[in-house]
């Protein structure tokens, strides 16, 4: 099957009315760190998408994922059929394995995006791959 599937799942934080913080992690003002992130996750032709908190385990994250790709695919990243990867700043496709990685990945998305205008309470986006 090909094509595009699309959902958007919200996730609730402490902080639902504004999707982000006026500080980065060294206390500026200058960059504003989302709470929430849009994750586009691609598979073969298809791709899903969801919102998470920017604290999202690895567990939570994976099974967020397979059960929405499970509408499509037989292929879960929890059973070990598929990884999980983001693109770092380098183009380099880079295995999410754990919590660790999930934060790197995300930081890595918030370096990137510096060059980038954010308008406050604009929600970010990552895009990650599944792959066999």
């Amino acid at each position: 099957m090909t094509g595009s599937i699309s959902s958007n799942t919200t996730t609730t934080s402490n902080n639902t009315s504004n999707p982000t913080n006026n500080h980065n992690n060294n206390g500026s003002n200058m960059f504003p760190t989302p709470t929430q992130l849009k994750v586009k996750v691609s598979f073969e032709n298809n791709y899903v998408t969801l919102v998470v908190a920017m604290n999202i385990s690895y567990q939570s994250l994976v099974d967020r994922i397979d059960a929405k790709l499970a509408r499509f695919t037989n292929s879960a990243i929890g059973r070990g059929s598929i990884k999980l990867k983001y693109r770092d700043e380098d183009g380099d496709f880079v295995t999410i394995r754990s919590d660790e990685d999930i934060h790197m990945a995300f930081s890595d998305w918030r370096e990137q995006q510096r060059s980038q205008l954010l308008q406050q309470g604009q929600l970010g986006e990552i895009q990650l791959f599944c792959q066999e």
